[in-house]
């Protein structure tokens, strides 16, 4: 049997850059219609006018971009700076007068001008994903030194990545510990009975209104304030230091457990 790989090679590469488009195929590609829906999509189409140049720029009811593209190719054409051919491929220029609609523009050139004149809408029929994401302005130089930037921010976030679990673990740590303190605490609290607090809780209160003439029901006291003659002005004097919020707090304690057995 015969070698016949050389028949089925394809030339799919070069084909595509020698391809011309009529220009509201190029439009329509442009818009990201894939092509196998293209001559579809045109067909569904109507001229947006009678003059020449009207019928050839095309509107879909849907693609609206067609239409855009159309006129920006044939605007492009007509100034001189994006040149056409007809169908078979000869080139003309804008002092040749071509119909609008014979007119065809090759891949390379209408790549080239997309890129100049749009280079932040690159098609894919035209550019790959590497020439999408590449703006003209980066060459050799300027990519390396982005390669450098790259590196050392690469670095930094190595640096930053290990600060990161250091940190974590000391958080950890210190979680670990206040857990630890919080259940010490808890067990200590477990320890004292209920009847001790009561009774501590009891001398509080039948001296908080004896002496100091506290009253429960009263919405101010001068005994839970800050000033001179309060208990905790009082405890302050002898070197006791307790504030006046935290006397409140257990008098109110005291209050609600005994309340009923103070005398009217």
């Amino acid at each position: 049997m015969s070698d016949v790989k050389w028949k089925q090679k394809t030339c799919d590469a070069l084909k595509s850059h020698a391809a011309i488009y009529k220009v509201e195929v190029a439009a329509a590609l442009w818009c990201g219609v894939p092509p196998d829906m293209v001559d579809k999509v045109i067909g569904q189409c109507k001229p947006t006018g009678n003059t020449s140049l009207a019928s050839a720029i095309l509107r879909h009811p849907e693609v609206e971009c067609i239409e855009v593209y159309c006129r920006a190719i044939f605007e492009a054409m007509d100034e001189g700076v994006l040149s056409f051919t007809y169908e078979d491929g000869r080139e003309l220029g804008p002092d040749k007068y071509v119909k609008y609609g014979r007119r065809h523009v090759k891949r390379g050139v209408l790549k080239d001008w997309i890129a100049k004149e749009y280079p932040g809408d690159k098609p894919d029929f035209l550019f790959d994903e590497i020439e999408r994401g590449t703006h003209k302005a980066i060459n050799a130089e300027s990519f390396r030194a982005l390669q450098v930037e790259l590196e050392a921010d690469k670095k930094r976030l190595q640096k930053a990545d290990k600060i990161c679990r250091v940190l974590g673990s000391q958080i950890e740590s210190l979680q670990k510990e206040r857990d630890q303190l919080l259940k010490e605490r808890e067990t200590a609290t477990r320890m004292v009975p209920d009847s001790v607090i009561s009774s501590l809780l009891k001398m509080v209160l039948g001296m908080a209104v004896n002496t100091y003439k506290y009253d429960p029901d009263a919405n101010r006291n001068s005994a839970t304030g800050g000033n001179a003659g309060s208990i905790s002005a009082d405890l302050q004097s002898v070197g006791l230091t307790i504030d006046a919020d935290t006397v409140r707090k257990y008098l109110n304690e005291a209050a609600d457990r005994f309340k009923v057995i103070l005398p009217k």
